[in-house]
């Protein structure tokens, strides 16, 4: 499954994992300051679970250490979290960015690692995070111009001369009932413009598909 880019987490708190202690600590977001801190409230009971809601996902976030450092980090979360009380904590990987031992509260042991550390986490159907939505760039095709008159009755005139059929009724184009696509295509005028009420969101030329528009002559 495709990782995707955090735009945010539905808890305002985070865990991270100490395999050497195999403990967890976590981190607190203050929405005033805009940092992650350390944690220390108590939870006798906290058990591992993992979301089945969506996939993997990947952010970068703020740290705080000490009073006045910060520090930038780039983590990675593959669905696993914590039920510590009420709490729904992400468990997150730092990938790169500054060490966040001196964040480290209070540590957490769950008790399904302290009775089966090889047991499986609980599975739950449930979203931590949402993702940011993909940037759609919308690319506007510049509108076409319709060809002077003067040019286009030269187009008609010529077409008349080779006896051109006009493509939409098969009749003879003529010079007094024409008109020219900004693509240089000549149609009877009333032809087209009944071709044009039958396309009235983009004026596509019969002929060669393009957006279009026409002049008379």
């Amino acid at each position: 499954m495709e990782t995707r880019t955090i735009d945010k987490f539905n808890s305002r708190h985070v865990a991270f994992y100490r395999p050497f202690k195999r403990t967890f600590y976590i981190l607190e977001w203050n929405p005033d300051l805009r940092f992650w801190s350390k944690y220390n409230e108590e939870h006798p009971i906290v058990t591992l679970h993992r979301t089945t809601n969506h996939g993997e996902g990947i952010c970068r976030f703020h740290i705080q250490k000490g009073r006045a450092q910060r520090y930038e980090i780039r983590i990675h979360a593959d669905g696993h979290f914590l039920m510590a009380g009420n709490l729904q904590v992400p468990v997150l990987k730092k990938v790169s960015g500054h060490r966040t031992d001196g964040c480290i509260g209070r540590e957490y042991t769950p008790q399904d690692i302290l009775t089966n550390p090889q047991a499986p986490p609980y599975l739950q159907n449930i979203a931590l995070w949402s993702y940011l939505l993909p940037v759609i760039i919308k690319i506007k095709h510049p509108s076409p111009e319709a060809i002077p008159q003067r040019i286009a009755k030269l187009i008609v005139q010529e077409s008349v001369s080779k006896e051109e059929l006009c493509p939409i009724t098969m009749e003879s184009i003529t010079s007094s009932n024409s008109a020219v696509t900004s693509c240089f295509h000549v149609f009877l005028t009333d032809a087209l413009e009944s071709w044009f009420e039958r396309n009235p969101a983009q004026h596509p030329c019969p002929v060669c598909r393009k957006v279009c528009v026409m002049t008379k002559v």
